[in-house]
């Protein structure tokens, strides 16, 4: 209807118009994405590390690459229960916060630690003081309030850790190495899906 409206606008209009319908509909995306979570979507058997270079690959020129742990520490390749729309969901919010609101170069790792597996996203941005990390969490909270009007609406995060939580996980928030934002997703070794 909005799109149709559109079309009678003149012409000088019509880019304004557009821009705030593709913000609004980028907003409602977002919150259908975390009203769903992962429900009706089944897991299904995954080589992890597979899995993440396929995620990966298109944010390549970007300057995002993936490092993989030694190949020893990914018990069993990595085949790990999960529910693969959702959690490539999670890791691109991820990706594209970093890619946005920190710096390149953005590196996706996967490792074996501490009875699961750990998939990290960390950038070489500012990163977010510690005393915001819990807060940058909660939905619809923006830290940066000046994107208010850009299609953001503060749901990236929480529905990251929406989905890791359906994975039996976990999403933390810290300092990586470069100094910038490392999100790391915690997914336990037991989980079956």
């Amino acid at each position: 209807v909005l799109r149709l409206l559109l079309e009678l606008e003149p012409v000088l209009r019509q880019q304004d118009i557009l821009r705030n319908v593709d913000s609004v509909e980028a907003i409602v995306d977002q919150f259908l994405l975390f009203a769903r979570g992962a429900s009706g979507e089944p897991p299904s058997d995954c080589d992890l590390a597979a899995f993440l270079a396929e995620v990966v690959a298109p944010y390549e020129s970007c300057a995002v690459s993936l490092v993989l742990a030694a190949p020893q520490s990914l018990r069993g390749d990595a085949i790990f229960p999960i529910r693969p729309s959702s959690l490539r969901r999670a890791i691109c919010n991820l990706i594209e916060n970093a890619l946005e609101y920190g710096a390149p170069p953005v590196t996706v790792s996967l490792r074996f630690a501490s009875g699961g597996y750990v998939i990290a996203v960390a950038d070489a941005g500012s990163g977010i003081p510690e005393s915001q990390r819990a807060a940058a969490l909660r939905p619809f909270t923006r830290l940066d309030t000046s994107r208010l009007s850009q299609g953001h609406c503060g749901l990236g995060l929480a529905i990251a850790q929406r989905i890791a939580e359906v994975h039996g996980g976990s999403l933390t928030l810290g300092q990586g190495p470069s100094g910038g934002l490392d999100a790391v997703l915690h997914l336990p070794a037991n989980f079956a899906g």
